[in-house]
């Protein structure tokens, strides 16, 4: 992601409902009634069962241990529930709606397309092994107390015994030969991933001092760890064959202006904008560094600003200022 992940990881508020990605604009169904509590209720539950680890980040702690349906016919069934979800959204009468809520429609319809075009525009699950980077990072069981250690123990212990199959489904999507960039950045990601749950996740649940739901934790964990590194090393393997087709394009990027930002400028146009915003920002720190340190490059300039931190990396607080 997502965003991402993208994934880019996304996280959207829960009164408005949350979603993925996006689709192309879909021909607009005649009219019918639909009830906007029901439908966001609807939307909401189907988006958590969809996206447990989502769900466990938002305090639904009945989907902890769980992970999403990564086979095929998973992402199928999601992309065409979102589909509908948006079909709904659109048939919504806008004049029974207040304020609020249109606002919430205008929304939700937003989210949909987003995810939408990561999940089937773009299709990253089969392209980009960072799609998957947000749902196997177990943080919230680990440096979210919202339950005692025994409790997150347990609910850590069946999401790694969740991993290795999740990875299998991962690897089985992916296409190959994989982009070059995606490859590094896969490898990158999964081995910090098992670094995290081999270094940190033991210490942080080690108070629990029973040695059953422990050594079920040891044995699960393990599974977990050697899943993905022997993902990773799936991924290093792939770099021999590996390509340079990494680029969206214009037209795809175009496209994900629009269905993710809801930007539909055109690509000369915003280069031009963006170019103009550097050199007034460049101009800005010439003028900053003269000042700050005349006569100095500006790398040297932002790196001695950069350099000029408090002792231990913290602000010293003057109580005058407070008081």
């Amino acid at each position: 992601m997502k965003l991402s992940r993208l994934r880019v990881l996304f996280a959207f508020g829960i009164a408005v409902c949350c979603a993925w990605g996006c689709q192309g604009q879909q021909d607009t169904p005649a009219p019918r009634a639909v009830d906007w509590s029901t439908f966001v209720t609807g939307f909401q539950e189907a988006y958590f069962k969809a996206n447990p680890t989502f769900a466990v980040y938002q305090g639904r702690h009945e989907f902890d241990g769980q992970l999403p349906d990564w086979s095929p016919d998973g992402i199928k069934s999601w992309i065409v529930s979102l589909r509908t979800f948006r079909e709904k959204a659109i048939a919504v009468d806008v004049s029974s709606l207040d304020e609020k809520q249109k606002f919430e429609r205008e929304y939700v319809i937003a989210v949909i397309d987003g995810e939408l075009f990561w999940l089937d525009t773009a299709e990253w699950p089969f392209k980009n092994p960072r799609y998957y980077e947000g749902a196997l990072d177990p943080n919230v069981y680990v440096a979210r107390e919202y339950a005692s250690p025994a409790e997150r123990l347990k609910a850590y212990t069946t999401y790694a015994k969740a991993v290795p199959a999740a990875v299998k489904h991962i690897e089985a999507n992916l296409r190959t030969p994989l982009p070059r960039p995606y490859v590094d950045i896969g490898k990158l990601t999964f081995g910090g991933l098992a670094d995290y749950y081999q270094r940190d996740v033991p210490g942080a649940l080690s108070s629990v001092t029973d040695s059953a739901p422990q050594a079920d934790f040891r044995t699960a964990n393990e599974g977990a760890i050697q899943s993905i590194r022997a993902i990773t090393m799936w991924l290093d393997a792939q770099r021999a064959n590996a390509t340079e087709s990494f680029p969206l394009g214009a037209d795809l990027f175009s496209r994900m202006l629009k269905d993710t930002e809801l930007v539909d400028v055109p690509l000369d146009e915003l280069e031009r904008v963006g170019r103009q915003d550097m050199a007034r920002n460049v101009a800005a720190l010439r003028q900053g560094c003269a000042e700050y340190a005349p006569g100095t490059p500006l790398p040297d300039c932002i790196a001695k600003s950069d350099a000029n931190k408090p002792p231990g990396g913290t602000i010293a607080t003057d109580a005058s200022l407070t008081s």
